[in-house]
């Protein structure tokens, strides 16, 4: 073998192992410049390896198509890096993302179809196939070897996958298993059957920005401060994500609920965090857009038998990062489907009549359809169609049956249950409170089966670690579920400074203005008949649940922060308006 084929195949060997070295650390790695993806600089080193091919092949059509290959191979790479670095970005980014990986392009192109000419006029070699293709082979053999030496390391560590899911807006009554008549939940029920699910599971807030801050935390909005759709998150808080971050998990968040975005430190320990608006302004004016404007898209998932016609990027991007994954994993993903306004997808609207519901909810909203409780439940059956392709995800992830996941929703829905209208935020009734939780986690000790103790959502982050093994923080106000049901106590929620004080039989609502509310649960599980005579539970409870409320509350709930209404951007405006949460 010459000096030249010799050298040819070290250098090749040593760029693709240190190109998939790299990578295989995982992406996103934490940098100076926020996040670089690494196969950004997999393709860099590809760029590089391309070139040293050229060089070797010397002139001629070996050489030409090296530098042909080493082109898009750089230009990816130097996209990628330009956006992950110089942007400080994601690669979900803004528009002006697309244009830096645009001008990236053009520099990259230009830079490698340069440097291969230039290596090959300088060439005093023949033309050379084998050299090309012998070069390219290293490149290739170290990159992959590098890659499995680190998976291998990676699959030692067999600690568990945690997935959390929650479905905004989802009442437990809506699913079949809930006691809802028609067939809108086939997966979310045999997800239920097999898993721990809590029927008596309430949020302490009916509001999502409160409901996943106490998710996360394990606090009650009095305590997190997180009380209200607008207040922001503080960041002294411990979530989730930063626990298992700090324990060398792979986290990654995605989120379609603007209240749940960075602007509210919803963010916090996710390398990665994705919200819609950001690959919804990617896709608009991507080559994706394009292909999925013809149809073809739709028409390709319908050969292979999906029936989920609508396309939602920050679904599909959250279903392509956990399969990328090789490390043990947090992932939280978030689908706002059922949230208002309710516009199903066919062919779930036409199945379910959801253009001749009942209308008492006001005119036809700006996508034309009337909100009625059959367009509510075409929303959940095209939710639970998202879900089967989500627990295919999960069951394809899953290591040797060592994944856990957490199901929730943030909150129910007032479908003309208390008020004219549906909606949610503004009451603190059941309709609103009750959510769907349930935990599957067979290869860990978690049986399936109905718990029918009242569980709060600030106690599924202390269960969750103890189907973990793992001790509850003691900053945590949440009981574990697990292995043990503790006793039934009663449940508090909070709506601005409302608070609702909740045995299994009976119920108080304390006003801020001093006005106090009772229901008899037993006898109007409704509560549509305020009691005439209160409870005798409540009555004695009262000043007990004043003086929870007083120890409870911290400098984050008094001195919370608030986004306004004046601090919102024009379009941040007209989304929340097109949601209902603004007029």
């Amino acid at each position: 073998m010459s000096g030249r084929w010799r050298l040819g195949l070290l250098a090749g060997a040593l760029i693709g192992g240190l190109g998939g070295l790299l990578e295989a650390f995982g992406s996103p790695v934490t940098t100076p410049w926020k996040w670089v993806h690494l196969p950004a600089a997999d393709g860099l080193l590809g760029a590089l390896g391309g070139v040293l091919a050229a060089f070797l092949a010397g002139n001629g059509r070996p050489g030409r198509i090296a530098g042909l290959a080493a082109f898009p191979w750089f230009a990816t790479g130097l996209g990628l890096f330009v956006n992950r670095t110089l942007l400080s970005g994601t690669h979900f980014a803004s528009p002006k993302s697309l244009i830096a990986d645009a001008i990236a392009l053009f520099v990259a192109g230009a830079l490698a179809f340069g440097v291969a000419r230039l290596v090959r006029r300088r060439s005093p070699h023949p033309p050379g196939w084998g050299a090309t293709i012998a070069v390219l082979i290293a490149l290739g053999l170290g990159t992959q070897a590098s890659r499995w030496a680190f998976d291998a390391g990676d699959r030692d560590d067999t600690r568990p996958d945690v997935v959390v899911i929650s479905i905004d807006t989802l009442r437990p009554d809506a699913l079949s298993t809930g006691g809802e008549p028609e067939p809108t939940s086939p997966t979310l029920d045999r997800w239920l059957r097999e898993s721990r699910t809590f029927v008596e599971a309430l949020a302490p807030n009916p509001g999502s920005a409160a409901s996943h801050a106490a998710l996360f935390t394990s606090r009650y909005p009095v305590s997190n401060g997180v009380w209200s759709n607008f207040t922001v998150m503080d960041t002294s808080l411990v979530t989730l994500a930063e626990i298992l971050r700090a324990d060398g998990y792979r986290t990654g968040g995605f989120a379609t609920n603007t209240f749940l975005g960075r602007r509210y430190h919803f963010d916090q320990g996710f390398d990665a965090y994705v919200e819609s608006g950001q690959v919804e302004r990617l896709e608009e004016g991507s080559p994706a857009a394009l292909w999925r404007s013809l149809g073809l898209v739709q028409i390709v998932d319908r050969l292979r038998g999906r029936l989920d016609s609508g396309y939602d990027p920050s679904f599909e991007t959250a279903l392509a990062w956990l399969r990328e994954s090789n490390r043990p994993t947090l992932w939280f993903v978030h689908i706002m489907d059922v949230h208002s306004p309710y516009v199903p997808e066919e062919p779930w609207g036409e199945r379910f009549h959801a253009d001749r519901g009942v209308d008492r909810g006001g005119e036809r909203n700006r996508f034309g359809w009337r909100p009625s409780l059959e367009a509510y439940r075409a929303e959940v059956r095209f939710a639970d169609s998202k879900m089967e392709r989500l627990r295919r995800t999960i069951d394809a992830c899953d290591r040797a049956g060592r994944t856990v996941t957490l199901l929730t929703s943030d909150h129910g829905e007032n479908l003309l249950d208390h008020e004219p209208n549906f909606s949610h935020g503004r009451t603190l009734f059941d309709s609103t409170l009750r959510i769907v939780a349930a935990i599957h986690a067979p290869g860990l000790g978690v049986s399936p089966g109905l718990e029918p103790v009242p569980l709060e959502n600030v106690d599924l982050l202390p269960t969750l670690f103890a189907v973990l093994g793992r001790s509850a923080w003691p900053e945590w106000e949440g009981r574990s579920f697990h292995p043990v049901t503790p006793p039934a106590r009663p449940t508090i929620a909070q709506l601005n400074r409302d608070f609702a004080y909740r045995t299994r039989d009976a119920k108080l609502i304390l006003h801020e203005d001093g006005a106090r509310e009772f229901y008899r649960l037993d006898e109007d599980p409704g509560e549509r008949r305020p009691a005439t005579t209160p409870p005798p539970e409540c009555v004695a409870q009262e000043e007990l649940v004043r003086a929870w409320i007083a120890a409870h509350a911290t400098e984050l709930w008094t001195g919370a922060k608030s986004v306004t209404a004046d601090e919102l951007t024009p379009e941040l405006r007209e989304k929340l308006e097109g949601l209902g949460y603004l007029d």
